[in-house]
Protein backbone atom coordinates (compact mmCIF):
# COMPACT_ATOMS: atom_id res chain seq x y z
CA UNK A 1 0.00 0.00 0.00
CA UNK A 2 3.00 2.15 0.83
CA UNK A 3 4.59 1.80 -1.97
CA UNK A 4 1.08 2.56 -4.24
CA UNK A 5 0.52 5.67 -2.27
CA UNK A 6 4.31 6.60 -2.86
CA UNK A 7 3.75 6.51 -6.92
CA UNK A 8 0.16 8.56 -6.85
CA UNK A 9 1.96 11.29 -4.95
CA UNK A 10 4.70 11.65 -7.84
CA UNK A 11 2.98 11.21 -10.50
CA UNK A 12 -0.11 13.57 -9.12
CA UNK A 13 1.50 17.73 -8.36
CA UNK A 14 0.91 20.57 -5.60
CA UNK A 15 -1.29 31.91 -1.40
CA UNK A 16 0.27 33.50 0.80
CA UNK A 17 -2.17 35.62 3.05
CA UNK A 18 -3.00 39.18 2.42
CA UNK A 19 -1.96 41.28 4.49
CA UNK A 20 -4.52 43.76 5.81
CA UNK A 21 -4.03 47.47 7.33
CA UNK A 22 -6.85 49.28 9.23
CA UNK A 23 -8.94 51.83 7.78
CA UNK A 24 -8.09 54.29 10.43
CA UNK A 25 -4.34 54.37 9.80
CA UNK A 26 -3.40 57.67 8.77
CA UNK A 27 -2.94 58.26 5.03
CA UNK A 28 1.07 58.58 5.28
CA UNK A 29 1.07 54.36 6.78
CA UNK A 30 -1.58 53.79 4.34
CA UNK A 31 0.60 54.53 1.33
CA UNK A 32 3.73 52.97 2.89
CA UNK A 33 1.01 49.59 3.26
CA UNK A 34 0.52 49.87 0.08
CA UNK A 35 4.02 49.98 -1.27
CA UNK A 36 5.13 47.04 0.85
CA UNK A 37 1.84 45.50 -0.82
CA UNK A 38 3.24 46.08 -4.65
CA UNK A 39 6.72 45.21 -2.90
CA UNK A 40 5.11 41.77 -1.93
CA UNK A 41 3.99 41.36 -4.81
CA UNK A 42 6.98 41.90 -6.99
CA UNK A 43 8.69 39.34 -5.32
CA UNK A 44 6.26 36.84 -5.80
CA UNK A 45 6.25 37.78 -9.27
CA UNK A 46 9.83 37.43 -9.36
CA UNK A 47 9.71 33.95 -7.77
CA UNK A 48 7.15 32.62 -10.10
CA UNK A 49 9.40 34.09 -13.17
CA UNK A 50 12.77 32.35 -11.60
CA UNK A 51 10.96 29.13 -11.08
CA UNK A 52 9.16 29.14 -14.30
CA UNK A 53 12.95 30.01 -16.26
CA UNK A 54 14.46 27.51 -14.53
CA UNK A 55 12.08 24.37 -15.50
CA UNK A 56 11.79 25.93 -18.63
CA UNK A 57 15.78 26.02 -18.84
CA UNK A 58 15.73 22.12 -17.67
CA UNK A 59 15.33 20.55 -21.36
CA UNK A 60 16.96 17.22 -19.33
CA UNK A 61 17.36 16.08 -15.83
CA UNK A 62 18.68 12.86 -14.47
CA UNK A 63 19.82 11.90 -11.01
CA UNK A 64 19.29 9.15 -8.51
CA UNK A 65 16.75 9.86 -5.56
CA UNK A 66 16.39 9.54 -2.03
CA UNK A 67 12.57 9.37 -0.91
CA UNK A 68 10.81 9.92 2.61
CA UNK A 69 7.28 9.99 3.38
CA UNK A 70 6.36 11.09 7.01
CA UNK A 71 2.37 11.38 8.70
CA UNK A 72 1.02 14.00 9.76
CA UNK A 73 2.80 13.24 13.24
CA UNK A 74 5.94 13.24 11.86
CA UNK A 75 6.88 9.19 11.64
CA UNK A 76 8.17 7.93 8.71
CA UNK A 77 5.65 5.16 6.64
CA UNK A 78 7.92 4.73 3.77
CA UNK A 79 11.27 4.68 2.38
CA UNK A 80 12.24 4.37 -1.22
CA UNK A 81 15.32 4.88 -3.93
CA UNK A 82 16.62 4.74 -7.23
CA UNK A 83 16.66 6.42 -10.07
CA UNK A 84 14.79 9.48 -12.44
CA UNK A 85 15.11 11.02 -15.78
CA UNK A 86 13.15 13.26 -17.30
CA UNK A 87 12.96 14.72 -21.15
CA UNK A 88 10.77 17.78 -21.43
CA UNK A 89 8.37 18.12 -22.92
CA UNK A 90 6.62 14.99 -21.25
CA UNK A 91 8.79 11.67 -21.10
CA UNK A 92 10.03 10.88 -17.65
CA UNK A 93 11.37 7.58 -16.54
CA UNK A 94 10.80 6.89 -12.53
CA UNK A 95 12.67 3.26 -11.19
CA UNK A 96 12.39 2.53 -7.47
CA UNK A 97 15.09 -0.22 -6.65
CA UNK A 98 14.72 -0.01 -2.76
CA UNK A 99 13.12 -1.48 -1.03
CA UNK A 100 10.68 -3.09 -3.54
CA UNK A 101 10.84 -2.47 -7.45
CA UNK A 102 8.83 0.24 -9.12
CA UNK A 103 8.61 1.29 -12.34
CA UNK A 104 6.97 4.20 -13.92
CA UNK A 105 7.54 5.49 -17.23
CA UNK A 106 6.08 8.43 -19.56
CA UNK A 107 6.38 8.34 -23.45
CA UNK A 108 5.37 11.42 -23.80
CA UNK A 109 1.33 10.69 -24.94
CA UNK A 110 1.15 7.54 -22.19
CA UNK A 111 2.04 6.75 -18.63
CA UNK A 112 2.81 3.34 -17.44
CA UNK A 113 3.20 2.05 -14.07
CA UNK A 114 4.88 -1.09 -14.01
CA UNK A 115 5.06 -3.21 -10.26
CA UNK A 116 8.02 -5.61 -11.08
CA UNK A 117 6.81 -7.91 -7.92
CA UNK A 118 3.13 -7.72 -9.06
CA UNK A 119 3.52 -8.78 -12.19
CA UNK A 120 1.17 -5.88 -13.45
CA UNK A 121 1.02 -2.84 -15.45
CA UNK A 122 -0.96 0.52 -15.45
CA UNK A 123 -1.51 2.27 -18.28
CA UNK A 124 -2.99 6.07 -18.21
CA UNK A 125 -3.17 8.86 -20.46
CA UNK A 126 -0.26 11.00 -19.55
CA UNK A 127 -2.46 14.32 -19.60
CA UNK A 128 -4.71 12.74 -16.92
CA UNK A 129 -1.72 11.45 -15.04
CA UNK A 130 -0.05 15.00 -14.95
CA UNK A 131 -2.77 17.23 -14.55
CA UNK A 132 -1.37 19.87 -11.71
CA UNK A 133 0.95 17.53 -9.99
CA UNK A 134 4.64 17.94 -9.55
CA UNK A 135 5.41 15.64 -11.96
CA UNK A 136 3.79 18.25 -14.27
CA UNK A 137 6.58 20.65 -13.17
CA UNK A 138 9.35 18.84 -13.85
CA UNK A 139 8.03 16.52 -17.13
CA UNK A 140 5.09 18.65 -18.00
CA UNK A 141 4.47 22.29 -19.56
CA UNK A 142 5.10 25.47 -17.25
CA UNK A 143 1.96 27.17 -18.61
CA UNK A 144 -0.36 26.59 -16.17
CA UNK A 145 2.49 27.29 -13.51
CA UNK A 146 1.19 31.31 -12.94
CA UNK A 147 -2.42 30.34 -12.84
CA UNK A 148 -2.54 27.10 -10.57
CA UNK A 149 -0.19 28.23 -7.95
CA UNK A 150 0.82 31.05 -5.66
CA UNK A 151 4.84 31.13 -5.15
CA UNK A 152 7.16 32.92 -3.14
CA UNK A 153 10.63 32.61 -2.03
CA UNK A 154 11.08 30.74 1.19
CA UNK A 155 14.61 31.18 3.55
CA UNK A 156 16.96 28.69 2.62
CA UNK A 157 16.65 26.68 5.82
CA UNK A 158 12.86 26.07 5.14
CA UNK A 159 14.11 23.46 2.10
CA UNK A 160 15.96 21.84 4.51
CA UNK A 161 19.04 21.24 2.42
CA UNK A 162 21.98 23.56 1.59
CA UNK A 163 20.78 25.18 -1.22
CA UNK A 164 20.52 29.27 -3.00
CA UNK A 165 16.63 28.94 -4.30
CA UNK A 166 13.90 28.09 -2.31
CA UNK A 167 10.62 28.31 -3.57
CA UNK A 168 7.03 27.75 -2.17
CA UNK A 169 4.44 26.89 -4.25
CA UNK A 170 1.03 26.80 -2.39
CA UNK A 171 -2.06 25.76 -4.96
CA UNK A 172 -4.69 28.00 -5.69
CA UNK A 173 -7.24 25.36 -6.72
CA UNK A 174 -9.88 24.49 -4.05
CA UNK A 175 -9.55 20.72 -3.31
CA UNK A 176 -5.84 20.50 -4.04
CA UNK A 177 -3.21 17.47 -4.24
CA UNK A 178 -1.08 19.38 -2.12
CA UNK A 179 -1.32 22.70 0.54
CA UNK A 180 2.21 23.33 -0.25
CA UNK A 181 5.20 21.95 -2.24
CA UNK A 182 9.12 23.33 -1.50
CA UNK A 183 11.16 23.18 -4.43
CA UNK A 184 15.67 23.66 -3.81
CA UNK A 185 18.28 24.71 -6.19
CA UNK A 186 21.60 25.11 -6.81
CA UNK A 187 23.41 26.40 -9.15
CA UNK A 188 20.23 26.02 -11.42
CA UNK A 189 19.88 22.65 -10.42
CA UNK A 190 16.65 20.72 -9.11
CA UNK A 191 18.40 19.25 -5.51
CA UNK A 192 14.78 18.85 -3.11
CA UNK A 193 10.98 18.65 -3.32
CA UNK A 194 9.01 18.53 -0.01
CA UNK A 195 5.42 18.27 -1.12
CA UNK A 196 2.62 18.74 1.96
CA UNK A 197 -1.01 17.06 1.53
CA UNK A 198 -4.77 17.73 3.14
CA UNK A 199 -3.76 15.64 5.40
CA UNK A 200 -0.71 16.50 6.82
CA UNK A 201 1.88 14.06 5.04
CA UNK A 202 4.70 14.58 4.04
CA UNK A 203 7.01 13.47 0.91
CA UNK A 204 10.94 14.56 0.77
CA UNK A 205 12.46 13.56 -2.16
CA UNK A 206 16.10 14.63 -2.33
CA UNK A 207 18.26 14.16 -5.67
CA UNK A 208 21.97 13.01 -6.24
CA UNK A 209 24.42 13.12 -9.18
CA UNK A 210 22.32 15.52 -11.31
CA UNK A 211 23.03 16.00 -14.95
CA UNK A 212 20.95 19.18 -16.58
CA UNK A 213 20.74 18.95 -20.38
CA UNK A 214 22.74 16.13 -20.82
CA UNK A 215 21.93 13.48 -24.03
CA UNK A 216 19.54 10.54 -22.80
CA UNK A 217 18.79 7.34 -24.63
CA UNK A 218 15.45 7.93 -26.15
CA UNK A 219 14.74 4.45 -25.91
CA UNK A 220 14.45 4.85 -22.13
CA UNK A 221 10.95 6.60 -22.27
CA UNK A 222 10.09 3.90 -24.20
CA UNK A 223 7.95 0.91 -22.36
CA UNK A 224 6.55 -2.69 -23.58
CA UNK A 225 4.65 -4.96 -21.05
CA UNK A 226 6.82 -7.98 -20.56
CA UNK A 227 4.91 -11.06 -21.48
CA UNK A 228 2.24 -12.85 -18.97
CA UNK A 229 1.80 -9.16 -17.63
CA UNK A 230 -1.63 -7.91 -16.36
CA UNK A 231 -2.59 -4.73 -17.98
CA UNK A 232 -5.08 -2.27 -16.62
CA UNK A 233 -6.10 0.50 -18.44
CA UNK A 234 -7.20 3.44 -15.99
CA UNK A 235 -9.31 6.07 -16.67
CA UNK A 236 -8.67 8.07 -13.74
Amino acid sequence: MLKKINFKKIIKITAMAAIASGIFLPAMVEATVAQDKDKDKNKDKTAINELTHLLQDTHTFSADFEQEIKDKKGVVVSESSGKVKISRPGKFYWKIEHPEPVLVVADGKVLWHYDIELEQVTKKELNKALANSPAALLAGSTDALKHNFKATYAKASSCKIDNDTCISLVSTEADPLFTEIKIAFKNKKLIAMEMRDPLGQIIWTQYHLVHLNSEIDKNVFNFTPPKNTDVIQSSQ
